[in-house]
């Protein structure tokens, strides 16, 4: 790829493809059982006009996740990438954002010369709190009350092979 290791780097490769579309993200080892949560974000985003629209759950483990720091209209003021203590409630396994966000990201990678954090890989929420600074408007919509499954990790994994009916239920 010639580029540094990251989502957001990854993402970047798909850019000439994208520029015109609005683009949904997931990820592939992420179990939302919540099946409209991408049409719910897609609802957000056209009804209020926003760049980027996050998909709000709850956060089972908060310093494994991005959370949300959220205003009471859904407007989100900050994400806190895997922060080791918080009070914070929700985190986001997908989002969609318009041909705005695919540009500003794009932009913001190209010009970039120091990590954000040289201990980590940057992040999709670095780019989203610089999209936030920039004056995009980004915002959350809570689309369940219950945490996402990630069985990209052995104790998800195990959960979900254990609770998938449930889980894929809820």
């Amino acid at each position: 790829m010639g580029r540094p290791f990251g989502v957001p780097y990854s993402l970047d490769q798909a850019h000439a493809h994208l520029r015109e579309a609005v683009v949904a993200l997931g990820f592939p080892d992420i179990m939302v059982g919540c099946p409209d949560a991408f049409g719910s974000c897609l609802a957000k985003l056209d009804e209020t006009g926003a760049d980027v629209v996050a998909a709000g759950f709850p956060a089972e483990h908060p310093q494994a996740v991005d959370m949300l720091e959220m205003a009471a209209d859904g407007r989100v003021e900050r994400f806190v990438i895997k922060p080791q203590v918080t009070a914070l409630t929700h985190t986001w396994p997908l989002a969609v954002w318009t041909p705005a966000f695919s540009d500003f990201m794009h932009g913001f990678l190209n010009d970039k010369t120091e990590p954000v954090d040289a201990n980590r890989d940057l992040q999709v929420g670095h780019v989203f709190n610089a999209a936030i600074e920039a004056g995009l408007d980004v915002r959350a919509e809570i689309v369940s009350d219950r945490p996402f499954v990630d069985i990209g990790s052995p104790s998800g994994l195990a959960r979900f092979r254990q609770h998938r009916h449930r889980l894929l239920s809820q």
